[in-house]
């Protein structure tokens, strides 16, 4: 039986606002707050004032200190924006944002990076790849994440999918085999869940959990491989942090065409 996440809050950090408790509440969940008994779950819904409905949820603000908070479509979680988020997530509700035939067929060549074992991730369909903007730039580390919701987390480098050129393998992401197993790898306790890989020269690295890029100097991360040696956990080799810097560019989500029709209508 899954968990219900109730509440978020930022560690050892006071709110900023009597009202919403923005700087410490970072998001909870909707339902639970209209109908619960739970302290931690009840929330007086009636700060979050002035929704603007988007194509997919609603921004509201809070009454007393105009904070912006996303609610999801399924009006599941209510999520406390960066004030500076707010222009992106409008200017991504103003019209749709699909893929190309052609950029649809490259992502699918590359290998979607599947949610883990136990569902995080599953909100987002999104791929590890270079991108070529309409501009020129070419960034080697970019996700492409197809979702319903607006681009709100502040943890992401959100920019639209619109802006996409073409899209190409990157060098720095792992293989689809080695994305997968990480994701099904499971807790030896909260928030580890190792993968043992191997680099060209034999080298051990740790992945915890789901993982998309793998930088190292004169190393294509394609090359890493699952390595068949068990894990000690008492002589761990290195745990990788992924690169920070990754761009995630959003797009509308639509079920990719089956890869054999793309063949038959671009070729490859």
């Amino acid at each position: 039986m899954s968990a219900t996440r109730i509440s978020t809050r930022r560690i050892a950090q006071e709110p900023q606002c009597s009202a919403c408790s923005t700087g410490s509440l970072v998001s909870f969940n909707w339902n639970l707050a209209k109908t619960s008994s739970l302290a931690d779950a009840r929330q007086d819904l009636s700060v979050f004032v002035h929704p603007e409905t988007l194509r997919w949820g609603t921004l509201f603000q809070c009454v007393r200190c105009a904070q912006p908070w996303y609610l999801d479509g399924d009006e599941r979680f209510m999520n406390c924006v960066l004030r500076d988020r707010v222009p992106l997530i409008r200017e991504w509700n103003r019209q749709s944002i699909p893929l190309s035939p052609e950029q649809l067929a490259a992502l699918e060549r590359i290998g979607r990076t599947p949610p883990d074992r136990y569902g995080n991730g599953a909100e987002f369909h999104e791929t590890p790849c270079s991108v070529v903007t309409r501009s020129g730039t070419r960034i080697d580390r970019a996700i492409v994440s197809q979702q319903r919701h607006a681009p709100f987390e502040d943890s992401r480098s959100y920019r639209l999918a619109s802006e996409i050129e073409s899209i190409y393998p990157s060098p720095d992401a792992l293989s689809l085999k080695v994305r997968t197993a990480a994701g099904e790898a499971e807790e030896y306790r909260m928030g580890f869940a190792p993968t043992l890989v191997e680099m060209p020269a034999g080298e051990l690295i740790v992945l915890n959990g789901r993982e998309n890029f793998l930088v190292r100097p004169g190393c294509n991360a394609g090359d890493v491989v699952l390595s068949k040696r068990s894990i000690d956990m008492n002589h761990l080799p290195e745990i990788y942090s992924e690169p920070t810097d990754t761009v995630y560019f959003v797009a509308d989500y639509v079920a990719p065409p089956k890869l054999g029709l793309l063949r038959k209508l671009f070729g490859g």
